[in-house]
Formats: C-alpha cells, structure tokens, sequence
C-alpha cells in the first residue's frame, strides 16, 4: 500500500554532499547492511515543516507562503550516522546526524514557520537536524563517526513526496540570502 501524496517544505544536499555521504555509507558496510531498506539517496533531505495533505487549496497556501519566505544560507556538518527509537528491535530509524552550531538551521526553520503563520499554518518546529537513511532499519546503530561533511543550504523546496517508488515533485523553490559578512577585525602593529 502507498502512502497518499503528502506536502513539506525541505532542503535537499546537493548531488555531491549525498555522493559523499553514500559513499561513507558504502566504506562502513552500512549501506550493505541496510540493503533495500535504504531510503534513496536522491530523496535525502532536511525537513523544514510537517507534512501537509496534498490538494489544490493547500498547494495554493503553501506555494503563497513559500513566495513570502525570508531567510539567510546556512552550513551544517554531518558528523555521524546513527539510530533512534525507542526499541531495540526493527523497525529503526537511521539518520545521518548534524552537530555543531546549528543556530542558522534552526533560524531557518524559524523562517519558515512564519511564512506558514502568514497563511493560518502550524508547523511545531520540532525538525532536528538530520537526514533520514532508513525508516525501516533491520537493527540498532551505535553511533558511527563520518566526516565530517559540510553542507551549504541555499534553497528551500516545497515538494509532494508520493508513489511507489516513493519520489519528491518539488513544487517551488526559493533561493536564500547570503548571510551579512562579518567584518574581520584587523590587527595593527604597533
């Protein structure tokens, strides 16, 4: 059974950051481990709202809020891969986890929030910074050490995430600011 077509607001690595990250997954035998249960690398993102129930009027507010969004580039690092859950057992999530200063993703999430507010939209702002690589993982996964990798998000994409293979359509995307350059403080001798 598939899923009905579903709406987020994302940011997608470039195809060189997710190369990074499946080869990492390639060398650590991880990617061997999870064989199909591996959700596909061009479908990595980092979720910036929650899902919303795909039909023309929410496309419409989505695609409004989208247009109203305001917000600045940020670096994360990817520095390990590891699984959550509550269990022990299957099914497990495994992500790649960001760690750091992570004050521009969340700014970001922030950003979005409110272009979603401009439209009557509430979105919780509980996106921890990861990338998912499996939602059915075959066991737990102590933390794995990667990198790490850096990843500029330049973009936000509005995508519908639906069919077998599950794929994303994106929608709409908007280009974010350069963030303000810091001006380097200069050292005179004296």
């Amino acid at each position: 059974m598939t899923s009905p077509p579903r709406l987020i607001f994302m940011a997608q690595p470039p195809a060189e950051v997710r190369q990074a990250l499946h080869d990492i997954l390639l060398a650590q035998g991880l990617a061997q481990q999870l064989g199909n249960k591996m959700f596909a690398p061009e479908n990595w993102h980092q979720s910036l709202s929650l899902r919303f129930d795909d039909d023309p009027a929410m496309r419409a507010r989505l695609l409004r809020a989208g247009g109203r969004l305001v917000g600045e580039c940020c670096t994360v690092l990817i520095s390990q891969v590891s699984s959550s859950g509550w269990a022990a057992r299957p099914p497990l999530h495994w992500a790649f986890r960001m760690r750091g200063r992570l004050g521009g993703l969340f700014a970001l999430q922030r950003a979005v929030r409110q272009a979603l507010q401009t439209e009557h939209l509430h979105d919780d702002g509980r996106h921890s910074g990861h990338i998912t690589v499996s939602y059915n993982a075959p066991a737990p996964l102590a933390p794995v050490p990667v990198g790490p990798v850096r990843w500029t998000l330049s973009e936000v994409l509005l995508v519908c995430g639906a069919g077998q293979p599950y794929r994303y359509e994106v929608l709409g995307r908007w280009p974010l600011r350069a963030p303000p350059v810091q001006a380097e403080q200069l050292t005179l001798p004296w």
